[in-house]
């Protein structure tokens, strides 16, 4: 049986080639892990894929807008009971026609501009999820560094004293075999070190998880990393620290931005429900049998169009956006 010193032996050994780190061109910073980490996570590519189909979107708030151009192709093929007919008792006739239209809002009630507003808040509230997600691998990557540092000391100091309890305890049964101690005194050294020994493998652990932390986060090895890091500059005082937030947090402009796109919903809506005029341009060729039948027409319309009632789908969606406002109203007022 493998007596105490022998096993404070192996678990030294073992603890010392746990923390043997290869050697390296160049230390591991903290700068480079948060670089890495910011290229390897995915939830980060997701918000930036995010924002640019938001900013993406800005252009089809011109939609309401914009020409559009239709055509249309029409056939008939008609059998009539005639007495004048020469054929089977029916007078065949077919009849063909082609029609092409541009039309387009001259006013649609403000829909393009306050659709516009929307898209470019949409867009801003992208971007605040954006610096947010970033602000989070920011922080988890930095923890995951400092965790690293802090497993790799706590691993050497119960390396260390692993080592010395060991001494202890061998030196203990030297003074039991001298007569100098009691056996319940060389037990008492022999418990220290079993605790001692518990707890390096639970530091052995403690760093191999945050090693696997580090190695998820930003896709490297935790080997030589950086222990001087320079301090940030911190606001000076706690009020300063607060308006800083306030202003800066991307939570707080998040927020902000939500409640304002809230209320901007309601204009588009009304915007919606506006009198708009068209203005259209349409050919139309019409060929039959005969030449009397053939005719060609040219026309341009104005139209004014205007809802007399509000319809159970715009109520609905009144009604919804007005939950959605209270919403973010408590979310403002709980960030």
């Amino acid at each position: 049986m493998l007596d105490k010193s022998r096993l404070a032996a192996v678990l030294s050994f073992v603890s010392a080639g746990f923390l043997a780190i290869p050697g390296t061109a160049f230390a591991l910073s903290l700068e480079d892990s948060v670089r890495a980490s910011l290229t390897n996570s995915l939830s980060l590519s997701a918000s930036r894929n995010n924002w640019a189909a938001a900013r993406d979107n800005i252009d089809t708030a011109q939609s309401t807008r914009e020409w559009r151009a239709t055509g249309t192709l029409s056939g008939t093929h008609s059998k009539a009971d005639a007495a004048s007919a020469t054929r089977d008792g029916f007078l065949d006739s077919q009849t063909g026609s082609a029609t092409l239209k541009l039309s387009r809002n001259i006013y649609d009630g403000g829909q393009s501009d306050e659709n516009l507003i929307l898209r470019t808040m949409q867009r801003d509230i992208a971007e605040a999820r954006y610096l947010g997600a970033e602000q989070q691998v920011i922080l988890a990557t930095s923890e995951a560094y400092l965790d690293v540092i802090r497993a790799s000391r706590e691993v050497a100091l119960n390396d260390a004293n692993l080592a010395r309890l060991g001494e202890h305890v061998a030196a203990a049964q030297a003074r039991l075999e001298a007569g100098a101690v009691t056996k319940t005194q060389v037990a008492q050294a022999e418990a220290r070190l079993s605790r001692a020994q518990t707890t390096l493998i639970s530091s052995l652990a403690a760093l191999s998880s945050a090693e696997d932390a580090f190695l998820t986060l930003t896709g490297l090895a935790a080997e030589g990393l950086e222990t001087d890091i320079v301090p940030a500059s911190m606001p000076a005082t706690l009020l300063e620290a607060d308006d800083l937030a306030r202003n800066a947090h991307p939570d707080i402009q998040l927020a902000n931005l939500n409640l304002a796109a809230s209320g901007q919903e309601f204009r588009a809506l009304l915007a919606s429900l506006r009198p708009t005029v068209a203005f259209s341009l349409s050919a139309n060729e019409t060929m039959a049998e005969g030449t009397r039948s053939d005719k060609t027409e040219l026309s341009a319309n104005v139209t004014l169009s205007t809802p007399l009632m509000p319809t159970g789908s715009v109520r609905a969606k009144a009604r919804s956006l007005s939950s959605g406002l209270e919403a973010t109203k408590m979310e403002r007022a709980d960030t």
